[in-house]
């Protein structure tokens, strides 16, 4: 990572204010009385704000941070950075250091947005009380999500008015990125949409063997396992013998489809993507191997694993609260249908390519359907 961009400030604050004008009382009076007790009140107080600005900006001359990777959080819940703080002086510790990540504004949401744009309920803020010389210190800086989606961060500022709260500065550390909120899975997906119906659907209920052609996770070594199943790079990051589990992949798997229809609302669309989140999660809970298409017509494809749910509930927080381009343009003719007919996206999508599981945002709504049940029915 490139060493960012540091911009210093004072701030010019209520206490320094207030120091300011007090100070000046106090000088006024002595000049006029020539009291020797005013002139060393005004001495002590001009050298305590110069000594407050002198100590404040070497320790924040020194400070260096690191942000380190951001882990998707949930929306409705806190959002958790975390920070790597150093010290790069040589004989001056830091105090009372204040965090605060710079939120840029919300864009407006349009059919060219890459992304749906995440919101907190205010910018993530920390505080450390101390940094040795030469040392490090973990930190982290919090604040609650309040909707799914991407939100983007120029940078972290630094403040602090040590030691007496009179002068604070400030640095600030040009370090662009992003952090994703995922949404919250709906409550009103039934088991079933995650397990098929065996008797009206030839879609098998997925459980996990430990053998087949498909990694989905780890687990410790055992007596008798094959040499070639270990998992030699997590062995040597952990120190302790891991196996991979595998499960078979030529069983069939559950195919998720996410389908936005042009006249769908941005809170038609949330509760589409809360609905395909909760299929994903009891597939997951479920342990069978589900995979998902995207409005955009981005494709993951099916497998098991941490690393899968996290994909796949990160691509769904961020798809936008828009109708993708496009939308609602093909006719029956693309088909070989009659022409000028209209089709509608998920009509589209099953034509593509079929899903077990079809999950559309309309109007204000989302509905589900099982094409292939229903073709079975």
């Amino acid at each position: 990572m490139a060493n960012p961009r540091i911009h210093r400030r004072t701030h010019i604050s209520a206490p320094l204010v207030l120091y300011a004008v007090v100070s000046m009382l106090i000088a006024i009076g002595a000049f006029n009385s020539q009291n020797n007790l005013l002139f060393w009140l005004f001495s002590l107080s001009l050298g305590m704000l110069i000594v407050s600005g002198l100590l404040s900006g070497m320790m924040l001359m020194a400070v260096r941070i690191e942000r380190l990777a951001v882990v998707p959080q949930q929306c409705a819940g806190p959002v958790v950075i975390a920070y790597r703080l150093t010290n790069v002086g040589r004989f001056m510790p830091s105090f009372a250091l204040y965090l605060d990540e710079i939120v840029e504004p919300n864009p407006a949401e349009t059919a060219l947005t890459d992304d749906a744009v995440g919101k907190v309920a205010s910018p993530p803020q920390g505080f450390v009380a101390f940094v040795p010389v030469g040392g490090s210190v973990m930190a982290r800086a919090t604040a609650r999500a309040e909707e799914r989606g991407r939100v983007r961060v120029s940078g972290v500022r630094i403040t602090s008015s040590f030691p007496f709260g009179v002068v604070r500065k400030s640095v600030f550390f040009e370090m662009p990125g992003s952090l994703v909120i995922l949404p919250v899975p709906a409550e009103t997906i039934g088991a079933e949409t995650s397990r098929p119906d065996r008797r009206r659907s030839s879609l098998p209920v997925t459980g996990v063997a430990d053998g087949g052609d498909d990694t989905f996770g780890l687990r410790e070594y055992r007596e008798g396992d094959s040499p070639r199943r270990i998992a030699w790079r997590s062995t040597a990051r952990t120190g302790e013998i891991r196996t991979r589990l595998m499960v078979n992949s030529s069983e069939q798997p559950l195919i998720i489809r996410l389908a936005v229809e042009p006249d769908a609302s941005a809170a038609g669309i949330d509760r589409a993507v809360s609905k395909c989140a909760a299929v994903i999660r009891d597939a997951a809970a479920k342990r069978q191997p589900y995979g998902l298409l995207l409005p955009d017509g981005g494709r993951i494809k099916a497998r098991l694993g941490r690393q899968h749910l996290e994909m796949c509930m990160t691509r769904l927080a961020v798809v936008p609260r828009v109708a993708p381009l496009g939308a609602g343009e093909l006719t029956e003719a693309d088909f070989g249908g009659v022409p000028g007919n209209k089709v509608s996206p998920a009509a589209v999508f099953q034509r593509r390519e079929p899903a077990d599981i079809i999950i559309t945002a309309a109007g204000q709504d989302a509905t589900v359907r099982f094409p292939k049940r229903e073709a079975v029915a």
